[in-house]
């Protein structure tokens, strides 16, 4: 009878896992980690909910991070969500985060890791 328990202990514990991996990317949450971007495994959970991709979201929120630039996980995801888009690949190779924030008054925030430069 406790082999059964142990069995079927196993098998609950092979199915939260691999439910674990598939809402959480544990490679993207250690890239962020590793970065300092401050992101929650409730943070990747949430995103999913939302079908919102965690990569859309925490890529360009390590390059904003590496520019110097704070910018909340929230507002580059709820600019996702109004149909923006986080991460920019301009000419050149160059790679930057281009975002509009603000109702009327529209701010924007530029950054270019390749070349150094913030607008």
């Amino acid at each position: 009878m406790s082999e059964g328990f142990i069995l079927i202990g196993a098998f609950v514990g092979i199915f939260i896992f691999f439910v674990f991996t598939y809402f959480v990317p544990v490679g993207l949450w250690i890239s962020a980690i590793a970065s300092d971007v401050s992101v929650s495994p409730l943070d990747f959970i949430g995103m999913r909910f939302r079908r919102v991709s965690p990569h859309a979201i925490i890529n360009p929120a390590i390059m904003v991070k590496k520019g110097g630039i704070e910018i909340g996980l929230q507002a580059l995801e709820s600019h996702f969500l109004a149909g923006g888009n986080a991460l920019f690949k301009g000419g050149n190779g160059r790679r930057g985060v281009f975002a509009v924030f603000g109702g009327g008054c529209r701010r924007r925030i530029f950054v270019f890791l390749c070349g150094g430069r913030q607008f």
